[in-house]
C-alpha cells in the first residue's frame, strides 16, 4: 500500500478513471465489480494500516518496551513488513512476546489488505480461493518447517519449538 492507494481514493474528485491503476496495485484481489467506491475502500485500507500500528504499539508497550521504542518498532514493522529499528530489536529484549508481536504483524501487515476488505465486506469465499494468497502461505509454512529442521539438527537448538519460533521469525521478515 501506498501513493497509489492515495491517488486511487482521490482521482475521482478530479475525474479520473483508477480502474486500470488500482487492478495495478493490487493483484490478487479482484476489483471489477467492488460495492464500495475507490475513496471507501482507500479510507479503509488506509485505516486497517493506523489499526495495526496503534495495536501492535500498545502490545509492545505492554509488554518490556518503553514507548518510544514500541512506537518506532510499530511503525517499521508495519510499513517494511518485518524491518526492525536495529538488527536485534526482538532479541534485545530477549522476549518470546516480542518476537511473537513482531512476527505476528509482520504477517498480517505484509497480506495484501484488499484482502481484509474483502474479509469485512462478507466475502469469505473470494479470500478463500485467492491463489496470491494460498501461495504465499505456503511458502510460510514449507520454508519455515525447512528453516526450523534446519536450525534444530545443525544449528545447535536443543528444541524443535525455539527453533520453530526463530525459524518462522525469519522467514516471515524476509
Amino acid at each position: 500500500m501506498g501513493i497509489l492507494v492515495l491517488l486511487i481514493s482521490i482521482f475521482p474528485m478530479w475525474g479520473i478513471s483508477n480502474q486500470a491503476l488500482a487492478n495495478a496495485e493490487m493483484p490478487g484481489a479482484k476489483l471489477d465489480k467492488m460495492e464500495a467506491s475507490y475513496s471507501q475502500i482507500g479510507k479503509f485500507l488506509y485505516s486497517t494500516y493506523m489499526i495495526f500500528t496503534l495495536v501492535q504499539f500498545v502490545l509492545l508497550y505492554l509488554g518490556p518496551m518503553d514507548a518510544f521504542t514500541a512506537l518506532i518498532t510499530s511503525f517499521s514493522v508495519i510499513s517494511t513488513s518485518g524491518v526492525a529499528v536495529t538488527n536485534t530489536t526482538a532479541h534485545m529484549f530477549d522476549s518470546g512476546y516480542v518476537k511473537l508481536v513482531m512476527t505476528a504483524f509482520t504477517f498480517l501487515s505484509s497480506i495484501n489488505y484488499m484482502s481484509y476488505f474483502i474479509i469485512v465486506r462478507g466475502k469469505f469465499t473470494s479470500v478463500r480461493k485467492n491463489i496470491e494468497l494460498k501461495v504465499y502461505i505456503g511458502l510460510i509454512l514449507g520454508f519455515s518447517a525447512i528453516v526450523a529442521l534446519s536450525l534444530r539438527f545443525m544449528g545447535g537448538y536443543d528444541s524443535i519449538l525455539k527453533a520453530l519460533e526463530d525459524a518462522v521469525c525469519q522467514v516471515v521478515a524476509f
